[in-house]
């Protein structure tokens, strides 16, 4: 539970960022998104390869790892980020979806995905489906839409569909990386629906 703790705390630093895209201008937002993400990527890419860096990774994060982030697979912040970047520049600066919604499900799917973790492990009973429960579920509704409902408060019902998604969609990926496909997948679903 300690380390699952670690893992999900670096979740409420990342959830930081797609709320400054709310802030600032669109090339420097696009600009950062695609920085980090190509940085994520390569140090993923080359932790394995050069051992000094390797150390250093691992001296940081090497204990909360997955099992595919440690056999050299993408780590879930790579995937996320990249998704971010994927989702701004599409939905955002192509088709016009406010950044605000992305704010929110994007932020919403951090700090919910962390709640869900940690209160399926400490409380959950009632398993739904793919070793999903219920108690977790319902804590990243709940920690989802109260994260973000200040974003567009004018707008609580999109918030409270957003955080339902997000548990929908958080709950069915068993195969696809959930970081990645997550936020996203609940990004375009909203876009076809509320936009």
């Amino acid at each position: 539970m300690r380390l699952e703790t670690k893992r999900k705390s670096l979740h409420l630093v990342g959830a930081v960022i797609p709320l400054l895209l709310i802030y600032v201008p669109w090339q420097a937002g696009l600009g950062a998104l695609t920085a980090f993400s190509l940085l994520n990527a390569a140090i993923d890419i080359f932790k394995d390869r050069f051992a000094p860096l390797g150390k250093l990774y691992g001296f940081f994060f090497g204990d909360i790892l997955r099992d595919h982030e440690k056999k050299g697979g993408f780590t879930g912040s790579t995937c996320f980020f990249t998704s971010l970047t994927i989702a701004y520049g599409a939905f955002v600066l192509m088709l016009a979806m406010p950044v605000q919604f992305l704010a929110v499900i994007y932020t919403g799917f951090l700090i919910g995905d962390a709640a869900a973790a940690l209160a399926g492990q400490a409380f959950g009973k009632r398993v739904i489906y793919n070793n999903k429960t219920l108690e977790g579920s319902l804590a990243l509704i709940l920690v989802s839409f109260t994260a973000t409902f200040w974003i567009i408060p004018d707008s609580l019902h999109l918030v409270l569909f957003a955080s339902v998604l997000l548990a929908v969609v958080e709950l069915l990926l068993t195969t696809l990386d959930d970081n990645f496909f997550a936020p996203l997948m609940v990004t375009a679903f909203f876009y076809a629906v509320v936009i």
